[in-house]
């Protein structure tokens, strides 16, 4: 769909921050849909974009888990896995409190005051 595409090359193109045989981590740029979605939103989501990218796992590089979902307004680090293994692995990390997830938010208004 050509309106989706020209949108698409609207957003700000995700970072890459590391990438090997079983996880890729992104900087999330603000606008991605981290997942697609049936809201007839007329842009590719996030993980959409990365497979055309060829940035998954497996023998056509095609396979990408989000192992969380940000936001549409938001940017910040995700982490995908790139096989099912990796993508077991961590959740099972997360599942049982081994990590500590920490978010930081920074509301951007005109009419900002000191508190």
């Amino acid at each position: 769909n050509k309106q989706r595409i020209i949108i698409s090359a609207m957003l700000l193109r995700p970072n890459i921050l590391f990438s090997n045989n079983h996880l890729l981590v992104i900087n999330k740029p603000p606008g991605w849909s981290s997942i697609p979605t049936n809201s007839g939103e007329p842009h590719k989501s996030l993980l959409e974009f990365l497979i055309s990218q060829g940035l998954g796992g497996g023998s056509k590089q095609n396979f990408l888990i989000p192992l969380h979902r940000l936001d549409q307004p938001c940017s910040g680090v995700m982490l995908l896995a790139k096989t099912s293994k990796a993508a077991s692995r961590v959740t099972k990390v997360w599942k049982e409190h081994l990590v500590e997830k920490r978010y930081l938010c920074r509301p951007e208004t005109k009419n900002a005051r000191s508190v």
